[in-house]
């Protein structure tokens, strides 16, 4: 039969193995997160081209609601 401090060690042991492979859950959580944030931003970006149509675009609907808000 095993003695007392024995049995402690071994809850010890048995515990921080459960903390290791807890600490290795939450790097591959981590690093999974990273990737699929990096995927999207990677979505995001636009070419200058196209930002730049988007921009005037947006102008352009401005400017013609300006004009339409003043000749009422």
């Amino acid at each position: 039969m095993e003695s007392f401090n024995e049995e402690k060690r071994l809850e010890r042991k048995g515990n921080e193995d459960i903390v290791r492979c807890v600490r290795e859950e939450v790097s591959i959580v981590n690093e999974k997160q990273k990737q699929e944030d990096l995927r999207e931003y990677q979505e995001i970006i636009l070419p200058a081209e196209e930002l730049n149509k988007m921009a005037d675009d947006f102008i352009a609907r401005i400017n013609r609601q300006r004009r339409l808000e003043a000749e009422f």
